[in-house]
């Protein structure tokens, strides 16, 4: 078995030397190929960015970054759920709450309105006064 030690290694190159050796090196264009591209830089800046937020966001509530996380989902589900109380949603519920309005009349009443609509060509009424029937 060989071992060396760091005094064995035979490197004897002074500095100048080697910072002209790794500026060569580097000046290879395999290496300004490999350089990621804009959309790339862009993506991994603003993920930094997030990643800045959230850790800072983070250090001062319990639960760290899991407990941010719990906080926005818990604000998303109470803006949906209080859009679907009070937005289109709720108000076309309550306006057709109302099923069997007005008087009530008996089931041969129904069918006599349900034929009369029929014969003036309200079909829609006629349905409906049948079904009620």
């Amino acid at each position: 078995m060989v071992t060396f030690r760091l005094t064995d290694v035979p490197v004897d190159i002074d500095r100048d030397t080697a910072r002209r050796a790794a500026a060569e090196e580097l000046s290879d264009p395999k290496y300004r190929d490999a350089k990621p591209g804009f959309l790339q830089q862009a993506a991994q800046w603003l993920g930094e960015q997030l990643e800045k937020l959230l850790n800072s966001l983070s250090s001062g509530f319990p639960g760290g970054i899991f407990g941010v996380l719990l906080i926005l989902v818990l604000l998303i589900v109470l803006v949906v759920v209080i859009r679907l109380r009070t937005g289109q949603v709720a108000r076309a519920a309550r306006a057709g709450r109302v099923v069997f309005g007005g008087t009530r009349r008996s089931a041969a009443d129904y069918r006599r309105s349900a034929a009369e609509a029929a014969a003036a060509g309200r079909f829609d009424d006629a349905v409906r006064d049948r079904f009620r029937a």
